[in-house]
């Protein structure tokens, strides 16, 4: 990670926009494959795609290995968001949609800014290897997201 704070922001910038570009292929495609087409598949991979490139940053790995790390983040953030949307959408009672998106915005917020503050902590104890923390999270994740998908719950989208 100190290699990575030594590089300008326009190519981090340049790294982010990289990771947008196959996260607007996978809204389009990511429902089309039958095997991927529940919410709960779509949560599960992200939440591979996200261990994976969590486990690569701890680490610290050379320059040249980021931007592909990066563009994992287009796949855990892209499917798990999909997932996530379309789980709420499809349980939440008609006409409360939009709040339950609402509250799980929130969720996700609370859940962020308690992972930020713990971040700083773990980062001065075990360096690089904090990021091992996200990759467990994100193993977690996977883990609910495989009860959901075997209680056989969700329905194709």
């Amino acid at each position: 990670l100190e290699r990575a704070a030594r590089l300008p922001s326009v190519a981090r910038a340049e790294g982010a926009a990289a990771a947008l570009s196959p996260l607007r292929a996978l809204q389009r495609h990511l429902g089309e494959y039958s095997g991927l087409r529940s919410r709960a598949w779509k949560a599960l991979v992200g939440a591979g795609g996200a261990a994976l490139r969590w486990a690569g940053m701890a680490f610290d790995p050379p320059v040249l290995v980021l931007p592909l790390l990066m563009l994992l983040h287009a796949l855990s953030f892209g499917a798990t968001h999909l997932g996530a949307i379309g789980f709420v959408a499809r349980h939440a009672p008609p006409g409360q949609s939009a709040t339950a998106q609402g509250y799980l915005a929130i969720a996700m917020g609370l859940v962020m800014a308690g992972a930020m503050a713990l971040s700083g902590l773990l980062f001065e104890t075990f360096g690089s290897f904090a990021f091992m923390a996200m990759a467990l999270a994100a193993v977690a994740g996977g883990a609910c997201a495989f009860v959901a998908y075997r209680a056989g719950g969700d329905a194709p989208v």
